[in-house]
């Protein structure tokens, strides 16, 4: 059977119409696949960038806390390095004045003695470095000689007589023992001094 030109015209219209409208469906359904696909992706990327803000924000704080974890025990710190400096500061003066060799008018009183108790050394020694516990453990040391030094020489002082033979050459080597023992006293707090100062130096310099 054969179909007139007008009837085909009519056919090639519906089937061009049809494709048509497949190919703007396809290209519809396409569009969709593409636009959920980055709606998709929009949202993952907005959920790793929560995340991520999340995790930053954790960090800041956990920042914040040692920084002021840090700042704090750095205050106790110079707390108790000033507390024995008082302490060492206080025993060298007393050592100078034990040992000097003029005495004024009226006679120059002796220094006050510290006093650090027993729980303020453990306190100081607990937060001290490793170094300034060991430097002021020497001091306490060189303490504890110079005090055995006093009593040596302040006896001989008192035994020195013409009548006792000898007497005077115990007294003066007596005295250059307990000079020498000042000296070591001395020279121990200062080692300590310089050592503590060294510290809360560096660690001022450490947070400018």
């Amino acid at each position: 059977m054969s179909i007139s030109a007008a009837e085909a015209t009519v056919i090639a219209g519906i089937v061009g119409g049809g494709s048509a409208v497949i190919a703007a469906t396809l290209a519809t359904i396409g569009t969709y696949k593409v636009t959920e696909r980055s709606v998709d992706e929009i949202k993952k990327e907005g959920d790793r960038q929560r995340e991520a803000d999340r995790q930053q924000r954790k960090l800041d704080r956990q920042h914040a806390w040692d920084l002021a974890a840090e700042d704090r025990r750095q205050q106790r710190i110079e707390a108790a390095y000033l507390q024995l400096q008082t302490y060492i500061a206080g025993w060298s003066n007393f050592a100078e004045w034990r040992i000097r060799i003029y005495e004024t008018d009226p006679p120059t009183p002796a220094p006050e003695l510290p006093n650090l108790e027993a729980r303020d050394v453990a306190l100081a020694s607990l937060q001290s470095s490793a170094e300034v516990d060991a430097a002021v453990s020497t001091f306490t040391h060189q303490i504890l000689s110079f005090r055995v030094h006093v009593g040596d020489y302040e006896y001989w002082e008192r035994m020195a007589s013409p009548y006792l033979p000898g007497s005077n050459e115990q007294r003066r080597d007596s005295r250059q023992r307990l000079e020498a023992s000042a000296s070591r006293l001395i020279e121990a707090g200062e080692a300590a001094h310089s050592r503590m100062r060294e510290e809360l130096a560096g660690w001022r310099q450490g947070n400018t």
